[in-house]
């Protein structure tokens, strides 16, 4: 997980040792226990339970972010944030519709064609998550001659096969889950795989999407009273392949000035899904004036999973909601692996889209920032913080202001989440 903001490794009661690093100073101190919240408390209780699942009462939080457990029918599902939960749950209700569609003539009719299909041997590379582009490639064959530049490239890890998009088989999977209004880069091999399933039926099997997606519902999730995404996907991301998104993603980052190796080091990471890439970019190629981009793209590659990738793109959102209604952002700082934010009209910020900030080993690096010029420190939270670690900071000179909305962006149109 991230140093900066992720809270792991936190033991209470004990005092951790500490060495010397430039740029901050860390004195012995006591840390807080990560709590645990009741899911009833922190979600409206019309999404608690629905007709094909159940949230679990009991809510671990790491220090930062809090984590729900998704029962269902279908498995067990977690879900790293409060506001990651409602895309979660779709995700389950997007799974039914699969099964439904599984069940369909059409879908029969195109299983039978893909059997005698010649491409039936590779099947599983097809539909199941996982599978590299290096055995992907073996035993295809000529299919593979237009491959071009796009063999040659690379994927990460949630991109799906190179292989897949060379034949057409990634289009058609893309738009299922435009359908069923999911992210097609999301990690649930669930959905993953029942996506491949149907998508290996319409194109092995020479099934037209329209026949085999005829019977889903147009709101997936609308059986559960009062649920609603805030983070609804767009069917910009679900439409384009990861190499268009990456061209255009790559032409923004040269217009901001980001430099070339952080460009590649970020648009080939291993766990920044095209979804997850393309948000960032646009949505900070938005700022006003603000320099030194280099730092928070730097920053965003140092990800480690999907939880990592969603908590920067959440702060990409929230640095543009900042600029737009609160101050003109002048540059960027990374400083200890942690994105320091400066201002036209003095300030040094910290902006954390936290659910719930305790103290912490790594709260203690950002209070424990020295700032040089004497600015006026704030520490910026999307949710809330635990008492004893707003003493921390406020003993320390910062001011602890909680968003109340004032970090939610006007983004580009069709292009949010």
């Amino acid at each position: 997980m991230l140093s900066v903001v992720l809270l792991y490794g936190c033991s209470s009661g004990s005092e951790k040792p500490f060495r010397k690093i430039d740029g901050y100073a860390l004195t012995k101190t006591i840390y807080e226990t990560p709590p645990s919240f009741n899911a009833s408390e922190l979600l409206p209780k019309s999404i608690l339970s629905g007709p094909l699942h159940d949230i679990r009462e009991k809510v671990i939080n790491d220090g930062l972010e809090n984590e729900f457990i998704i029962d269902s029918e279908f498995g067990e599902f977690i879900a790293h944030r409060t506001d990651f939960v409602s895309e979660r749950i779709s995700e389950v209700y997007a799974i039914d519709e699969l099964n439904k569609v599984t069940r369909s003539d059409a879908f029969a009719q195109g299983i039978a064609k893909a059997a005698t299909s010649p491409l039936r041997a590779i099947k599983g590379l097809f539909t199941r998550p996982g599978k590299t582009i290096s055995q992907t490639i073996k035993g295809v064959g000529s299919v593979f001659k237009q491959a071009g530049e796009l063999v040659r490239g690379k994927r990460s890890e949630l991109d799906g096969s190179i292989a897949r998009e060379i034949v057409g088989f990634g289009e058609i999977k893309r738009s299922i889950a435009d359908v069923l209004n999911v992210d097609a880069y999301s990690t649930n091999s669930t959905l993953q795989e029942g996506m491949g399933e149907v998508a290996w039926a319409g194109y092995a099997g020479g099934v037209g999407l329209r026949p085999l997606t005829s019977q889903i519902g147009g709101d997936v999730g609308s059986a559960i009273s009062g649920l609603k995404n805030t983070q609804t996907l767009k069917s910009f991301y679900n439409s384009k392949s990861p190499e268009i998104l990456r061209t255009n993603n790559r032409k923004l980052m040269v217009e901001m000035g980001v430099s070339k190796e952080i460009i590649n080091q970020f648009l080939d990471h291993k766990w920044v899904s095209p979804r997850h890439e393309s948000v960032m970019v646009e949505v900070l190629s938005n700022l006003k004036e603000a320099d030194n981009q280099d730092a928070f793209f730097l920053h965003a590659s140092s990800s480690k999973g999907e939880e990592d990738s969603i908590f920067m793109m959440r702060l990409a959102e929230a640095i543009l909601g900042f600029d737009q209604n609160v101050a003109t952002i002048k540059y960027f700082k990374r400083l200890n692996g942690i994105l320091m934010i400066y201002t036209i009209d003095g300030r040094e910020v910290v902006i954390l889209p936290a659910d719930f900030l305790i103290w912490s080993l790594e709260a203690s690096i950002i209070a424990d920032q020295f700032s040089k010029n004497n600015l006026k420190r704030e520490l910026w939270l999307t949710g809330s913080i635990s008492k004893r670690a707003r003493i921390e900071f406020e003993t320390r000179g910062w001011s602890i202001i909680l968003s109340e909305g004032l970090l939610l962006p006007r983004l580009p149109a069709n292009k949010g989440v």
